[in-house]
């Protein structure tokens, strides 16, 4: 992974603040309030924008806030339901989810240096957080070694997949393809990250993405539907299965409520919130 991918984890502040706004989800209020104290919010286009005009001006900013929300809820449905498989997330950011799943399973977080290591000075709770580029096949089979098989493993990630180009997008479903053959034939990989194309406008939301590539470089990249998906996964030894779990968690999101959003809104900026699923064939 080029060095262009450290331009990237500034939007893992953004994702930081949305989960913030929500008391239901453990620790995300602290971690955001540190991540403040270090200024690290500072940088960031979407926090100009909310101390601006705030999302109840511009509905397209809560209902942004709105989709992270419950894309992290959303995943968290899912692992529940498959029964809390262990779990490696890649690019995880400054969310709480190791500290809030580790009396559950066994996780291991990761993510770029920088991340990692501010991560590790802005939470003070037990929790395995390493360095990694999940391109780096070497290193990402090293991490199975740390699981047993008593449980499935989950390979998970939730704002990753679009920053790829074509090529590594290639490598890292040909990375997670086998470290799930070595370390978990029943293991799954999940994320919402490759659902395709929206067709829902939101402004906002497009001169964020825009503000993204002109910072890294690099275009969204994204399937143009669901069959494309499925094809392209089948060619590299998965099925996929696709859920959607908005009818579930949309009493849990509080973004919404908060910022008067419409439901119809918050539904067609998420696609619903489909979670794919992919297996070994």
């Amino acid at each position: 992974m080029k060095s262009d991918h450290s331009k990237i984890s500034y939007t893992a502040v953004l994702c930081a603040k949305a989960l913030a706004y929500n008391p239901e989800i453990p620790y995300s209020k602290e971690i955001y309030q540190k991540i403040k104290e270090k200024g690290l919010h500072k940088g960031s286009r979407m926090q100009i924008a909310l101390a601006n005009v705030g999302a109840r001006v511009f509905s397209g900013i809560g209902l942004l806030m709105a989709f992270i929300e419950a894309r992290y809820i959303g995943m968290n449905q899912v692992l529940k339901e498959l029964r809390y498989p262990y779990v490696v997330e890649l690019a995880s950011g400054f969310t709480p989810r190791g500290i809030e799943l580790a009396e559950k399973t066994k996780i291991i977080e990761s993510d770029l240096d920088n991340v990692v290591r501010i991560k590790r000075e802005i939470i003070d709770k037990n929790f395995r957080i390493v360095p990694l580029n999940a391109l780096d096949k070497e290193a990402f089979m090293k991490l199975g070694r740390a699981f047993d098989s008593k449980r499935p493993v989950a390979v998970i990630h939730s704002g990753l997949w679009t920053y790829l180009n074509k090529e590594e997008q290639k490598k890292l479903t040909s990375n997670i393809r086998d470290f799930l053959k070595k370390y978990s034939k029943r293991g799954y990989w999940i994320t919402s990250d490759i659902r395709p194309r929206s067709e829902f406008k939101n402004n906002f939301f497009r001169f964020f993405r825009k503000g993204i590539t002109k910072k890294t470089g690099r275009p969204t990249m994204r399937f143009d539907s669901d069959e494309e998906l499925k094809e392209f996964m089948s060619k590299f030894g998965f099925k996929v299965k696709i859920v959607d779990v908005m009818d579930k968690i949309y009493d849990k999101l509080y973004i919404p409520k908060k910022f008067n959003l419409k439901k119809a809104d918050v539904y067609a900026q998420s696609q619903g919130m489909k979670i794919y699923i992919m297996q070994l064939k």
